[in-house]
């Protein structure tokens, strides 16, 4: 009983983001967070246009807000509505835009490409952008475009910091899949090892005076110089390999 009542709240919020990305689909949804306390349901929304939920004088999100609470039945909801930093880094934004720019007619493998540059321009470490479908033609079988620019982790627990969207494009042909995965900048991965920090370690050992042998004893470097010790064991192992 317990195990069905987890499994029916799960399927509520659900049906709340859902709904929720239905009726603001014009506002450009990004995410849609559910937190539950004793007191009231969190709705957290981030939005491209955050005015067009809020609407005029707020009228807008308190419709929203009345609606949520009588159609899905979750008590006391409370809406907060947040705008994005950086769309150009944001895999649901990139893939909506690539979803129209292949509705209008404009080839996929350009779409993808400047696609992948606007993510790059803005300043991410990696992208990853995947359309699966009928691309070409109404009668061609179906085929992937991919494109990748930087650095994308595509396994191990590091894949969860990055970022990812799917959308889709409905052509006459057929519709047509769209994946992207951004790597953000301000991300850093357990296996990143920083060069520069590395090379000053190495350069920092190698300044410490080390002794060289001269015949039986140490002698340091500053006393005989570098080339001495040297040429004498050379020549004693040229002088033992005579004998």
């Amino acid at each position: 009983m317990i195990e069905r009542k987890f499994i029916n709240e799960n399927i509520r919020m659900l049906k709340v983001v859902d709904y929720v990305r239905k009726e603001l689909e014009r506002a450009g949804i990004i995410s849609v967070d559910i937190q539950r306390s004793t007191l009231a349901t969190r709705i957290g929304i981030i939005a491209e246009n955050p005015g067009l939920i809020i609407g005029r004088k707020g009228k807008t999100i308190q419709d929203l807000t009345a609606e949520i609470e009588k159609k899905l039945g979750i008590e006391n909801p409370q809406i907060e509505v947040a705008d994005v930093r950086n769309t150009s880094l944001e895999p649901r934004v990139i893939a909506r835009w690539i979803a129209r720019m292949l509705e209008r007619g404009l080839k996929p493998k350009r779409v993808l490409q400047k696609a992948a540059e606007r993510v790059m321009g803005a300043g991410a470490m990696g992208v990853e952008i995947i359309a699966k479908g009928k691309i070409q033609s109404k009668g061609a079988q179906a085929r992937s475009e991919r494109i990748m620019k930087g650095y994308v982790k595509k396994s191990g627990d590091s894949v969860k910091l990055i970022k990812e969207a799917f959308e889709k494009a409905i052509l006459k042909q057929g519709i047509i899949g769209i994946t992207v995965r951004i790597a953000p900048s301000d991300v850093i991965f357990p296996d990143k090892i920083d060069l520069k920090k590395f090379f000053e370690q190495t350069k920092k050992v190698e300044e410490v005076k080390k002794p060289e042998i001269i015949g039986e004893e140490f002698v340091h470097t500053e006393e005989k110089g570098d080339k001495k010790p040297r040429k004498r064991r050379a020549k004693r192992q040229t002088e033992a390999a005579k004998e």
